[in-house]
């Protein structure tokens, strides 16, 4: 009986955990070949100089604020907080500008 009077308490969602873990592993191919197409388009195709390096520094932008989204949607979501999804949630915005502006 004590059993059954025990409450349980589920300290995350597993359903947002393993997104966000997927998405962490997702994050390596997706900028080494963004990296890649934006040599390959340097090198082979007639590509503007001065359009290379506002790239470059743009794909490392979105890399940063993508590792940090992640980071902060794991540690909120394991540790309960508003803030910190919140915060992930927010981010996810220019996320999602920079891979159409990468993808289109």
């Amino acid at each position: 009986q004590a059993f059954l009077k025990m409450k349980t308490n589920i300290s995350s969602l597993l359903i947002l955990q393993v997104p966000l873990y997927f998405n962490g592993w997702y994050l390596l191919p997706f900028y080494v070949g963004e990296l890649g197409l934006l040599c390959y388009k340097g090198i082979v195709l007639p590509y503007p100089a001065r359009n290379f390096f506002p790239e470059l520094l743009l794909i490392l932008l979105l890399l940063g604020i993508d590792v940090i989204r992640i980071f902060l949607g794991m540690k909120g979501n394991l540790t309960q907080r508003k803030i910190p999804l919140l915060v992930s949630l927010l981010l996810l915005l220019p996320i999602i500008f920079g891979y159409l502006y990468f993808i289109l």
